[in-house]
């Protein structure tokens, strides 16, 4: 038996969505399950395929947010309006932390 639930799922942490998240790992957990069956296999050790595959993907995406989160979580609105004024960051890079997708920096010299 396989068990998928949106809640077992982190979240996309600017907007609080795990479904799409979870919608990813059931077609994954459901390609190996498949792809075991029909060969006769059964067990844990089929789903590390599985498990490989999402946290190479979306599970790698979740960690990105977690490690930038851990630095960023503290900002107010002005240390972000400074960034933005002083070239750090721009508001291309602000709006791509609101949207799941990874952050695209931009550096340059002062």
């Amino acid at each position: 038996m396989l068990l998928l639930v949106d809640s077992a799922f982190p979240v996309i942490p600017t907007h609080g969505s795990g479904t799409a998240s979870a919608l990813i790992a059931a077609d994954q957990a459901s390609r190996a399950v498949i792809s075991a069956h029909g060969e006769g296999r059964s067990g844990r050790e089929e789903l590390w395929g599985y498990c490989h595959a999402f946290q190479s993907g979306r599970g790698a995406l979740f960690a990105y947010y977690y490690a930038v989160g851990l630095h960023t979580d503290r900002l107010k609105t002005r240390d972000t309006d400074r960034m933005i004024k002083n070239g750090i960051l721009t508001a291309e890079e602000t709006y791509s932390g609101v949207v799941p997708e990874l952050l695209k920096l931009s550096f340059q010299a002062f």
